[in-house]
């Protein structure tokens, strides 16, 4: 049995930093490996069929609120308000669009 042990010490925000990282790369990691085996199962299920079927997602909610807000963490809210506009619009505002041509009340 090996008993030689080596200590590091690290400042509590080099310490937060790295768990960060490692909860960032988990997240990307299990988002990734969901995408993937979602998208195996349907092209598997769709082998008879000449269409290609895959299945993307996209993480639009973005509210977080923080005492501190980092530059990166600027740019993914103001990506996600983006994208949460765009999904309005092309959603919404089209679905309003067909509802008004069929004369369904849609209020």
């Amino acid at each position: 049995m090996n008993n030689n042990k080596e200590f590091y010490t690290k400042s509590l925000r080099e310490a937060k930093d790295s768990i960060e990282s490692i909860c960032k790369k988990l997240y990307e990691m299990i988002f990734k490996h969901i995408v993937e085996t979602i998208n195996s199962k349907i092209k598997n299920e769709s082998k008879n069929n000449d269409n290609d079927i895959n299945l993307y997602l996209l993480d639009i909610y973005g509210f977080e609120i923080f005492d501190n807000n980092s530059f990166e963490q600027l740019l993914i809210n103001y990506a996600n308000e983006n994208l949460q506009r765009h999904f309005n619009i092309h959603v919404f505002e089209k679905e309003q669009e067909i509802y008004n041509k069929e004369n369904i009340d849609w209020s």
